[in-house]
């Protein structure tokens, strides 16, 4: 673990951001004995999608911080995640 050195500040920054991104590519199958087999990207629709997550940290004040974070989703078009109607 890092130790700061005596009387210094680690939260010594006014803006600090943060930001991953995500790849996504689902494949897969499933087998059973009375069922036969199923396809993920085939049977429910699951395609390549991204995203990302982020975090914006401002400290406006010694130990005093407003944070903003994002973090969309995505919904599927097709497959479990479809309402019926």
């Amino acid at each position: 673990m890092a130790r700061a050195a005596e009387g210094e500040d680690l939260d010594a920054y006014k803006i600090r951001a943060i930001a991953v991104r995500w790849f996504s590519q689902p494949t897969g199958s499933f087998t059973g004995k009375a069922t036969g087999t199923f396809d993920l990207s085939r049977d429910f629709g699951f395609g390549v999608y991204s995203t990302f997550s982020g975090t914006a940290d401002w400290r406006f004040k010694r130990k005093h911080h407003l944070i903003f974070v994002i973090s969309p989703s995505h919904e599927f078009t097709k497959g479990l995640a479809e309402p019926n109607h």
